[in-house]
């Protein structure tokens, strides 16, 4: 199972040390006859993103901090936040959103429902109150492919060339933002163990986990 970042250089080589790590945690507790981590969104993949953090060397975390937000014109209200992230002297407030595309055919439609999250995640940090807001504001959307297995067999590779396309597309004509797209090289059949619910709602499906980093600048 290889792990592929998009682009292959970037100006924050501390956050594709995290999305290394996190891969690798995503690995370790990978068993595809009973679960993957990938299957329980946006919390499941925070706590993982969040030990990655600490699995590098000058990294450290906290998630899920109490702080205060604004509400339209009302004042301040309690609120959370999800994860407070440093790495290499670099502090970051991050908001997490997650999405289920069921096709990889045409990945300019992810590129609207990603656009959407990442600008409901970048408010969520806006109305974060200022004392609560560590370092730079980083909007996160995790994209689970969640494909039928009735359509078309993916392959690692097609998929592969499906998420370079995908970053090429979330970086074009985009100078206010940076982009990492990071992903397992490892299409999967979902395990058996998952819920009934889940299973009523999304059939068997083939899965791949990915993340999505947008940094405003």
């Amino acid at each position: 199972m290889r792990v592929l970042l998009e682009p292959k250089t970037s100006p924050s080589p501390p956050l594709r040390k995290v999305l290394k790590k996190l891969c690798h945690c995503l690995k370790q507790y990978d068993d595809p006859k009973k679960d993957i981590a990938y299957w329980y969104g946006e919390r499941a993949l925070t706590g993982l993103l969040a030990s990655a953090s600490w699995m590098t060397r000058t990294g450290w975390s906290l998630e899920e901090f109490t702080g205060q937000r604004r509400n339209g014109r009302r004042k301040n209200g309690s609120g959370k936040g999800d994860l407070w992230l440093g790495v290499a002297g670099k502090e970051y407030t991050i908001e997490a959103k997650v999405t289920w595309p069921t096709q990889v055919s045409d990945v300019s439609k992810w590129k609207t429902t990603v656009s959407k999250k990442l600008l409901r995640a970048s408010n969520q940090l806006d109305a974060l109150a200022p004392i609560y807001r560590c370092g730079k504001p980083l909007a996160v959307c995790y994209v689970v492919p969640a494909i039928p297995l009735g359509k078309k067999v993916i392959t690692n590779e097609s998929f592969t060339t499906a998420m370079k396309h995908f970053a090429k597309l979330m970086t074009k004509n985009n100078a206010h933002t940076e982009v990492i797209c990071c992903w397992l090289n490892d299409v999967r059949i979902a395990p058996q163990a998952a819920s009934e619910v889940m299973h009523k709602l999304l059939y068997l499906l083939c899965r791949t986990g990915i993340l999505l980093l947008q940094r405003r600048t």
